[in-house]
């Protein structure tokens, strides 16, 4: 417990210092999105004055940008992967789609659909498959500054409900959410970086109380050639469920640009402790409209 709490602390002082650092980039943000606070669902942001497109997959760690007002985006995992470091349990996601529309210069709103579910378990000679749809999340992202420049100082905050919309062996049927805080920061040698801080409600396995989840994640990318982007990154998950285990992954992978509306990428999370999932490689696509 001693440990898990050191750790938030140790968070809570880096996001401080972040913060802080990167404050002075709310003034020059600021004058850029005065002239499109007009722009709304019903009166959509002209092309030419649209930000630069920006995603919060492929990594795990969300991105501080919103979706340009009355535009909409389209993000999802086409296939995605994850199996134990022994086989025996296997996860399958199909277009696993996270649908985005912009309502304001600077607030989204996120529709996250699971769309086709499928889990085999093997205990010895026996086999079991489950398949199904799973739990829709609804989220709302607040940029608070950073919004118009995409490789930038910025910082956004995202509140997040999860509801019991799954098939029984998808769901728990239970309401949970949380709170989602991304900083976006520009590195020498021109690298992206961000980190995030989030805070999850979850129900406990045993009974129908609520435990909280801490999970602190970065990742950092750069373009190599042009429209082309590697990355790497952290996840970690703490949990104040009794007898829980820490997990953490290291994740990589590409991102390729073909237009200015449309990414397709291709990744690889990998577990770096005994009860995280051993592999978890994906594809997947974001276009904008």
């Amino acid at each position: 417990m001693e440990k898990k709490f050191k750790k938030l602390s140790m968070l809570l002082v880096v996001t401080t210092f972040l913060f802080l650092g990167i404050k002075n980039s709310y003034a020059e943000d600021e004058k850029k999105q005065l002239n499109k606070w007009n722009y709304n669902l019903f009166n959509p942001t002209p092309k030419e004055f649209m930000r630069e497109m920006a995603t919060d997959r492929p990594y795990r760690t969300e991105g501080i940008n919103t979706i340009d007002a009355g535009h909409f985006q389209i993000e999802t995992d086409l296939v995605s992967l994850s199996t134990d470091d022994k086989g025996l349990k296997q996860k399958y996601n199909f277009n696993n789609m996270n649908l985005k529309l912009g309502l304001t210069n600077g607030i989204d709103f996120q529709l996250i659909v699971p769309t086709y579910n499928m889990s085999i378990i093997n205990e010895g000679s026996k086999s079991s498959t489950a398949m199904g749809f799973g739990n829709i999340i609804t989220r709302l992202k607040f940029n608070i500054f950073g919004n118009e420049n995409h490789s930038s100082n910025g910082m956004s905050i995202m509140p997040y409900v999860k509801y019991p919309t799954g098939q029984e062996q998808f769901t728990n049927k239970m309401v949970e959410g949380g709170l989602i805080v991304p900083f976006a920061f520009a590195l020498p040698w021109d690298i992206d970086g961000g980190v995030m801080a989030k805070l999850d409600f979850k129900k406990n396995e045993t009974d129908n109380n609520y435990h909280v989840e801490y999970i602190n994640s970065f990742a950092f990318s750069r373009e190599m050639i042009k429209n082309f982007k590697i990355y790497f990154g952290v996840y970690s998950l703490s949990s104040m469920e009794e007898n829980s285990k820490w997990k953490a992954t290291f994740d990589s992978g590409i991102v390729y640009q073909f237009t200015d509306n449309f990414k397709l990428d291709l990744g690889l999370n990998t577990g770096i402790t005994p009860t995280s999932d051993k592999f978890n490689p994906f594809l997947g696509l974001s276009w904008r409209i």
